[in-house]
């Protein structure tokens, strides 16, 4: 039912969008409602209408129905017509300061056809290699309408001649954990795999007392997981700090063991 709620939203605001759209629906619903009235009059009365009220109340009816099927119909083909708007960068960039809610994801995986058959979608059950805990995925909104080359650099990754692109979207469900791909995040996601005492982790980035990579006051700042905690406002005071472990993270890959169970770091 929640669903279907959701579906009647969507579509009562893609025919708000349209002007012609929305005047033929609101011509439709009044026409109806002019139906419905007069036939409720026409109950109300006694002896048989006047074939004229009923021809009126047909036609009103009939009308309405038409008027109101047009609405949708016109936004519909309006926006079949009309390129998927981007999200401007600007927009982007602000959604990463505060840390914006998500509701659609999307995984964007290159593959070459011949070499990597497995990578192909009907083929994967799970996000990543089986060995990995974490990888990155994308914003949906944010990525839609971009080429597939684009949205690819987009998330870090890089497109080759001859390749396929096998692509995941799903919703937030809440089942399993999400972390901004901020410096913060990344951090946070590493102290996850080398505190699960399964890794059996021995080469640490985050390491204990009395050899810290991070001050307490920072330690805190990472245990906090709210959302409003991602926000670059509640951890600027560490963002240089932070930032310098994330790329000694990505630039020694070997010298620490959690990034056998993280998607690939690049520059970005």
């Amino acid at each position: 039912m929640t669903e279907l709620f959701a579906e009647v939203r969507r579509t009562i605001e893609l025919v708000a969008e349209i002007q012609t759209a929305a005047t033929l629906s609101v011509v439709g619903l009044a026409l109806m409602a002019f139906a419905f009235a007069a036939l409720f009059r026409t109950i109300n009365r006694e002896g048989e209408p006047a074939t004229w009220l009923k021809l009126t109340m047909a036609a009103g009816l009939i009308s309405g129905v038409a008027f109101s099927i047009a609405g949708p119909a016109v936004a519909l083909l309006n926006r079949t017509d009309r390129p998927i708007k981007i999200v401007p960068k600007d927009q982007i960039f602000a959604n990463l300061a505060t840390n914006a809610r998500v509701s659609w994801l999307i995984r964007l995986i290159p593959y070459y056809p011949d070499k990597q058959p497995d990578l192909a979608v009907g083929r994967l059950r799970t996000l990543g290699p089986p060995a990995l805990k974490y990888v990155f995925v994308g914003s949906y909104e944010e990525l839609k309408g971009q080429t597939v080359e684009q949205a690819i650099a987009m998330l870090g990754g890089k497109y080759e001649k001859d390749q396929r692109v096998s692509a995941i979207i799903f919703a937030v469900s809440g089942r399993y954990p999400i972390f901004p791909g901020s410096s913060r995040g990344l951090l946070q996601v590493i102290k996850k795999v080398e505190e699960d005492p399964s890794r059996h982790i021995a080469n640490k980035l985050l390491k204990d007392e009395p050899n810290r990579a991070l001050t307490q006051e920072a330690s805190n700042n990472l245990l906090n997981e709210e959302i409003s905690s991602y926000s670059f406002e509640y951890y600027k005071e560490h963002f240089w700090r932070f930032c310098h472990l994330t790329h000694s993270f990505r630039c020694n890959k070997t010298a620490f063991d959690a990034s056998q169970f993280i998607s690939s770091i690049d520059s970005d």
